[in-house]
């Protein structure tokens, strides 16, 4: 079939008018945009921990206390471990957590320093430093 200039072919042979596949072109970016609205929005609780799909909240709070400084490295439930980072004492981390895994490391710390985690206001973990520096606070959110 021959083209004309207010013609194209399609893959089916058919022609369609210019104006009629301009008008669907159009369309595609709203399309695009709205799926990616979409995919966003879905993605909000996984982002937040899956506090929304697996229960309530908590508030969970971090603690370094002691003289001086020391590296910390930490994680609330949902997220990555940060990197350690050297932090002058006394050192308060807070955040709203959901279900699962907190976790509090302490290195390079002068004798007496502790590391603890409260959830909803009570303590779940203390440890103080050991000879070497180092202490671990882990507390996993999930029945409480």
């Amino acid at each position: 079939m021959p083209t004309t200039d207010s013609t194209i072919p399609t893959k089916a042979g058919r022609a369609k008018s210019v104006a009629a596949r301009t008008r669907t072109a159009r369309r595609w970016p709203l399309r695009t945009a709205l799926a990616a609205l979409v995919l966003a929005a879905a993605a909000v609780p996984v982002a937040a921990g899956c506090s929304s799909l697996f229960g309530k909240t908590h508030q969970v709070r971090m603690e370094v206390t002691g003289s001086g400084s020391a590296q910390v490295a930490y994680a609330f439930s949902g997220d990555s471990l940060r990197p350690p980072r050297r932090e002058k004492l006394t050192w308060i981390k807070k955040a709203d957590a959901g279900f699962g895994f907190n976790r509090l490391d302490v290195s390079g710390a002068s004798p007496g320093t502790t590391c603890r985690i409260l959830v909803d206001g009570k303590e779940r973990v203390r440890k103080t430093v050991a000879a070497d520096g180092i202490a671990n606070c882990f507390v996993s959110v999930q029945n409480h």
